[in-house]
């Protein structure tokens, strides 16, 4: 089953049957489920497995677990620290901003999709695309940080 966006402008109460009643169809029909949303809350709920995408390609994929304690990606990075902790919330300080425009798919940049906004960038990130690279077993990430 694919869907997409399934719980997005709903409110919680909703938003949590519409999951239980995915969760019983997924048991039920013995399937997968491809979960496409920007909730990073109800992936961190409900997926085993994580796909992390930017400009239309895969930047990072790993178990969720890791995904949430180890990201790789810079983007993945930058997502993750745009999310509000209570931490944040106690010292009112403000959330991560992940600097610069997502690029238009008509006119991608050079290299990585990425390098424009990334703080990491090296001079081969503007060059070439990287390919998946596994620094770890069970986990990929399209970046030049973690492959040659």
């Amino acid at each position: 089953m694919i869907a997409d966006e399934p719980t997005t402008a709903l409110d919680v109460t909703i938003q949590a049957q519409i999951l239980e009643l995915m969760s019983e169809l997924k048991r039920k029909f013995g399937t997968a489920i491809m979960f496409i949303t920007h909730d990073l809350g109800v992936i961190a709920e409900i997926a085993r497995r994580v796909i992390v995408m930017y400009a239309g390609r895969i930047v990072e994929q790993a178990p969720v677990a890791d995904i949430f304690a180890t990201p790789c990606h810079p983007y993945t990075l930058g997502l993750l620290g745009s999310i509000p902790s209570d931490r944040a919330i106690r010292e009112k300080s403000r959330l991560t901003e992940i600097k610069g425009m997502v690029p238009a798919l008509t006119d991608m940049p050079s290299g990585c999709p990425f390098h424009p906004r990334c703080p990491r960038k090296m001079d081969i990130c503007a060059e070439k695309t990287p390919g998946l690279f596994t620094p770890a077993s069970g986990r990929q990430v399209a970046c030049w940080l973690y492959g040659a």
